[in-house]
């Protein structure tokens, strides 16, 4: 009687009637995980909680790119143009679509969407190594609500778009195309992540290294392994020191020189608490399946980068809920498809004959982790702290002083703000940080609701200077903001 009854539920129609059901709830819980992630960023961003680092260094450069100086910016200290910092080369496709809504939450819903595409990516996979439209659907429950992933993917709250987001779409999907056999299809994805940035391309050589000990894709492997390994050292050694004016990129040289490291240089072996707490961070909210697979060694390379970075005295790559973090969670979420379908142990045709019973609670646990780290935090997770004054918009009448204060500075005038004031003014040509620079300023404008304490010590300072010098003229101070007019020779302008 019971194998009658569990061979009726093997029937065709309802298997595609269940398909269709699970896919459309799939797609429902993206929308829901788009609309979220979007409605954070958009609404930090209008309630002027969102810095002009490192928003400002895309949606600048694509206005001004729109004005005819192609990618350049000005409020990356160390190059004028976006990729004498990384080689983003992918960027460009976004100019047209910036030019339909030249506005800083075009980049915040292609980001919020990069996240919400890398998830269907992964259902797709799993839909090929589970056997049951249901058991695709709980690891990417899982992914969608991994801490570290919602962390990357709004930029510590504060820093806003990362274009390494977009990497793990590509990734997931280079994956998808090759186990189905379509190899030009995953030659465009690879092609298309390696545009994201340079040093991405470490995930790409550990991927090709991965398919070249297996005989049906050792070819894709061969050309991934050494077309990723010549355009890391044509980019690094020769387009971004071409764009940057120095002789190597500065995060060479840089690490210790930047004002929010907060790190000095450091012995190498000294790494592995760090290590250690980095990577149980992001393997816990998938319950440690994805130690469980081969595949799971190809961020080794990725993470002697980040841990070379984190020696020289930059801390960021190798901090839970940083972006960084893109180059690694896509081979976490692919592994722990792979260990869940058996696609290691029993191979592509007995995968199939593995008794989904078997699988039942390993599947609910791997759901219910990430939910408990989401909801309990520290210790089982890390939350990157959404608060309900998140989602208030700036009040209308410090949005009318901005708005006045816009139309009182010149379009070409060189302006420097605080941090966060700074997001309000992304689409001006000549804007600064004024921690960073704000000797050569024209214009200077600060919020006092901002306290300029912890990190912005040294914004504190500049601001002090600024307001103390000779030639400062005020020329309003209403509802927070103040506007400081500078008489002081034009220094230097963005070429």
């Amino acid at each position: 009687m019971t194998s009658r009854r569990f061979a009726s539920c093997e029937k065709p129609e309802m298997r595609r009637v269940a398909s269709r059901w699970w896919t459309a709830g799939v797609l429902a819980w993206l929308l829901l995980v788009f609309g979220y992630l979007f409605a954070l960023q958009a609404f930090r961003y209008l309630g002027l909680s969102m810095g002009m680092r490192d928003l400002g260094f895309f949606a600048q450069s694509l206005w001004n790119t729109l004005q005819g100086s192609f990618l350049a910016i000005s409020v990356d200290p160390f190059s004028s143009h976006l990729w004498g910092y990384h080689f983003f080369l992918l960027h460009v496709v976004l100019i047209p679509f910036y030019a339909l809504w030249p506005n800083a939450l075009l980049l915040l819903a292609v980001q919020a969407a990069a996240v919400a595409a890398t998830s269907w990516g992964l259902y797709l996979l799993g839909r090929r190594w589970l056997s049951r439209p249901w058991m695709a659907a709980v690891p990417v429950l899982a992914y969608t609500l991994h801490p570290q992933v919602h962390s990357a993917a709004v930029g510590f709250l504060f820093y806003g778009f990362h274009p390494e987001v977009l990497f793990p779409l590509f990734f997931v999907l280079a994956v998808y195309f090759t186990d189905r056999g379509r190899a030009g299809w995953a030659m465009v994805c690879w092609l298309l992540g390696l545009g994201v940035r340079e040093d991405l391309a470490l995930v790409w050589i550990g991927l090709g290294v991965y398919w070249m000990l297996k005989p049906v894709t050792r070819r894709l492997g061969a050309v991934m392994v050494v077309g990723s390994s010549l355009w890391l050292l044509v980019v690094v050694l020769y387009i971004i020191p071409l764009f940057a004016g120095r002789d190597r990129p500065f995060y060479f040289t840089g690490f210790m020189h930047l004002p929010l490291s907060g790190n000095a240089a450091r012995p190498f072996f000294t790494i592995w608490p760090q290590l250690q707490m980095h990577l149980l961070a992001l393997v816990r909210p998938f319950g440690f399946f994805p130690l469980l697979d081969p595949f799971s060694l190809i961020v080794v390379p990725t993470y002697g980068l980040y841990s070379a970075a984190w020696s020289a005295g930059y801390w960021i790559p190798l901090s839970p809920g940083s972006a960084h973090n893109s180059a690694i969670l896509p081979v976490l979420a692919v592994s722990i498809l792979r260990t869940l379908g058996g696609v290691s142990w029993f191979g592509r045709q007995a995968r199939q004959r593995v008794c989904e019973r078997h699988l039942v609670w390993i599947l609910l646990l791997a759901a219910l982790l990430p939910i408990a780290c989401w909801v309990c935090g520290p210790p089982l997770g890390q939350r990157y702290g959404v608060r309900p004054q998140d989602f208030t918009r700036l009040p209308p009448a410090r949005r009318v002083i901005l708005e006045e204060i816009s139309r009182r500075i010149p379009a070409d005038a060189i302006l420097s703000t605080d941090f966060f004031t700074g997001s309000w003014f992304l689409n001006r040509p000549h804007l600064q940080w004024l921690q960073e620079r704000w000797d050569n300023a024209e214009y200077v404008v600060v919020d006092r609701h901002h306290d300029y304490g912890g990190l912005w010590a040294l914004e504190r300072a500049a601001l002090e200077k600024v307001l103390h010098e000779p030639r400062t003229v005020r020329v309003l101070d209403r509802e927070g903001f103040v506007l400081l007019r500078r008489d002081t020779p034009v220094v230097s302008r963005l070429r």
